[in-house]
């Protein structure tokens, strides 16, 4: 009985984590932005090529590690794959915030 609290625990526990992670990287998206109108031309290009990659990507990332956790399928995360996932970079994220679990990505990504 133990063992499957503390496995639901540490999954909300997980969750919760990853939704700040979520919230924040759309905070800095913003801020990004904000920074992008304000600084000269030489600098906004290396700004908006940073946050339109690296932070995409990123963002991607934690949101559909959030959807693995929760459980909820890919297909109603992304109904539509234009790019592939880099999964190894997914289970990374995955392991970041809940380590106690044998990740099965590669049957996720499918659904």
């Amino acid at each position: 009985m133990t063992t499957t609290k503390n496995a639901f625990e540490a999954k909300v526990q997980a969750i919760h984590r990853l939704r700040i992670n979520v919230k924040s990287l759309s905070a800095e998206a913003r801020f990004i932005r904000q920074e992008e109108r304000r600084c000269a031309k030489c600098y906004r290009d290396g700004l908006s090529a940073h946050r339109r990659t690296t932070l995409r990507e990123e963002s991607r990332r934690a949101n559909l590690a959030l959807a693995f956790i929760r459980g909820v399928p890919r297909s109603t995360v992304e109904p539509k794959v234009l790019k592939p996932v880099n999964q190894t970079l997914l289970k990374l994220k995955i392991n970041k915030f809940l380590t106690a679990s044998e990740v099965k990505i590669g049957e996720w990504l499918k659904t």
